[in-house]
């Protein structure tokens, strides 16, 4: 018999060999095991072959957990909320142009780096506005005062994951016991184990 090695992409390449088909059930959680003997096998012209001396093969396959890859995406505030500041006739200032101290609301950063926007905007009405019988703001009145409306953050943080597909992981470990000598009487018979093991990221063993 052959040692043949093959990883599922092309037919075995042995012309003499010992092909076992095995079907292991999924998803279960406690550790699985099994033993059988392999003492008929079929040779090359489908004809049933007797073993003088039967193999034993025997599996265990290991529990299985899922690994779920996690990529960050972003930082998203607790709470973020509006406030307003009331500032007096022209008091208000919102330039992006503007340095951050000469803006009412001033601006928010993202490490080193100004966040477009975040200056917030004024509020005001002119004084044909107020006197001219010509309401804004939500048909508001129009005082002379004007306001800033800034955007303000909660000092809670979440980061934002994006979760993968899962990756799973468990190990089969097969041991073949043959026989030494077939023709050594059942008294004296001794067997030698080879232990394989794979798993979903290995798929193949070979020993020899």
């Amino acid at each position: 018999v052959e040692a043949c090695s093959n990883d599922g992409s092309e037919d075995l390449a042995c012309e003499m060999k010992v092909v076992l088909s095995l079907s292991l059930e999924h998803g279960q959680g406690e550790t699985e095991s099994a033993q059988f003997m392999v003492a008929d096998l079929a040779d090359e012209a489908s004809q049933d072959r007797h073993m003088r001396k039967p193999w034993r093969v025997s599996w265990r396959k290991s529990k299985a957990y899922w690994r779920y890859p996690l990529r960050y995406l972003q930082d998203v505030n607790s709470k973020p909320r509006e406030t307003i500041v009331k500032t007096g006739l022209l008091g208000c200032s919102d330039n992006p142009r503007s340095t951050e101290e000469s803006l009412t609301c001033g601006v928010a950063y993202s490490g080193s780096e100004r966040i477009p926007d975040s200056e917030g905007f004024c509020c005001g009405c002119t004084v044909h506005q107020s006197f001219g019988g010509m309401p804004t703001r939500g048909d508001l009145d129009c005082p002379f005062q004007e306001s800033a409306h800034c955007l303000a953050f909660d000092d809670l943080w979440y980061s934002v994951m994006e979760v993968g597909r899962p990756q799973i992981f468990y190990d089969i470990s097969v041991t073949i016991a043959q026989p030494n000598d077939p023709s050594a009487s059942w008294q004296n018979v001794s067997y030698s184990e080879v232990v394989l093991t794979v798993s979903h990221q290995q798929p193949m063993a070979v020993t020899d």
